[in-house]
């Protein structure tokens, strides 16, 4: 899978605090790659972006996964970093889980026929 995190406002961050948080993030995708271990791993793209709002104490972390059928995407805010990265890694697994089960079930080559019109 290839990934990229991209901090906004990094200048914010402390440095001790990238470390403990871009181990807590590897963690995360840890998760995410054993349940994308089926799609070719050279077509999986994960796109994190960590922000902190500069005026109050809100951080916001969004998930973008390119899939080779379907773009995912979680976004969530929170008042400390890691809650929002735990509830958009969640909510994209969430969202991974119904993804497969949808290729599992081949709801993708089933057309909606229309009723013939009489």
């Amino acid at each position: 899978m290839k990934r990229e995190i991209t901090y906004k406002n990094k200048e914010i961050f402390a440095e001790e605090v990238t470390d403990k948080l871009e181990k807590y993030i590897e963690r995360k995708i840890q998760k995410l790659e054993k349940l994308l271990n089926h799609f070719p791993q050279d077509v999986v793209k994960l796109h994190i972006t960590l922000e902190r709002n500069p005026n109050r104490v809100e951080y916001q972390a969004s998930f973008n996964l390119s899939l080779p059928a379907e773009t995912l995407h979680a976004t969530e805010k929170g008042d400390n970093l890691f809650k929002p990265l735990s509830s958009a890694t969640d909510d994209l697994i969430r969202q991974i889980e119904k993804f497969k089960s949808k290729l599992l079930r081949k709801e993708h080559l089933f057309t909606k026929q229309e009723a013939p019109d009489q």
